[in-house]
């Protein structure tokens, strides 16, 4: 590890990774995953907690701003066609939607 000033870094030992921060760690941080390429934790999606790189979030952030998964990306409200929970998952074909004009006998 590089020391920038006392108690900060500017590189990490071989697995350890970077924080925005300047501290070393072994594991990156809630909203940031590891950068393999510059050996960073760089920021998730905003409103994500936990994703796979830049443009691919796993899981959202919870409490009193609650967002839904949908896709790769958090969002405040899923779109229609996709009902609320954990995740905002199409619904399946064979369940018809909860909103429109109901089917005709």
């Amino acid at each position: 590890m590089r020391w920038l000033w006392e108690g900060t870094c500017n590189t990490c030992d071989t697995e350890r990774f970077l924080t925005a921060r300047q501290a070393c760690v072994a594991k990156c941080p809630s909203g940031t995953f590891v950068n393999a390429t510059s050996g960073h934790c760089n920021d998730c999606l905003p409103g994500c907690v936990l994703c796979q790189d830049a443009h691919r979030c796993q899981r959202c952030r919870t409490g009193h701003t609650h967002l839904y998964l949908q896709g790769d990306q958090c969002v405040p409200e899923c779109q229609r066609g996709y009902p609320k929970g954990a995740s905002a998952s199409p619904v399946p074909q064979s369940v018809p939607p909860a909103w429109g004009t109901p089917p005709t006998a």
